[in-house]
């Protein structure tokens, strides 16, 4: 098969660290990107995890209003029987640590109908990461929703919110 060349920017401190990445590992640089294409190319899709750390404003202030709900619980709780609470929830799926995808959206009918079936118009649908467990995930969602609920001023006739885990699943 016939070679071509590509030519990539970045910043000289990362490439010298991942040549003594590649060279540590016995990789080629070359060899290393040629890996990283192939696999793109095979699952179609980038083989690791994108996200950012930060979210919108919204957003963190409803994390941080759950977070700081969950703290006052703690502090609040008998020691005996958080020890007892904590043990109950390890099994728990609510309190699995995972990256979340918190979505947040709404609807409105449009007066044209046509039949018995009338258009629905989404109107901006917004999405976040957030790692934790899913009980906050679900919080945070509930939080955001009722944020857009309190926005509406009846342009929407329903707001709504998902939240997926890594792998997609709504849950």
């Amino acid at each position: 098969m016939a070679q071509t060349n590509v030519n990539i920017r970045m910043d000289e401190e990362t490439k010298i660290a991942f040549d003594k990445f590649c060279a540590e590992i016995g990789l080629s640089v070359s060899s290393a990107f040629n890996i990283f294409a192939k696999t793109v190319v095979r699952e179609h899709r980038i083989p690791f995890e994108l996200t950012t750390d930060t979210p919108n404003s919204v957003t963190a202030a409803a994390v941080n209003e759950v977070l700081g709900d969950a703290r006052e619980d703690a502090a609040g709780a008998d020691s005996d029987d958080s020890a007892a609470d904590a043990d109950a929830a390890e099994g728990d799926p609510e309190n699995k640590e995972d990256l979340y995808s918190i979505s947040t959206g709404s609807y409105y009918e449009s007066p044209d109908y046509c039949g018995d079936e009338s258009d629905y118009y989404e109107i901006g649908i917004e999405t976040t990461s957030y790692r934790g467990t899913l009980a906050e995930a679900k919080k945070i969602a509930k939080k955001l929703r009722d944020k857009r609920s309190a926005e509406n001023d009846n342009r929407f006739q329903s707001v709504y919110s998902w939240v997926t885990d890594s792998k997609g699943r709504r849950v």
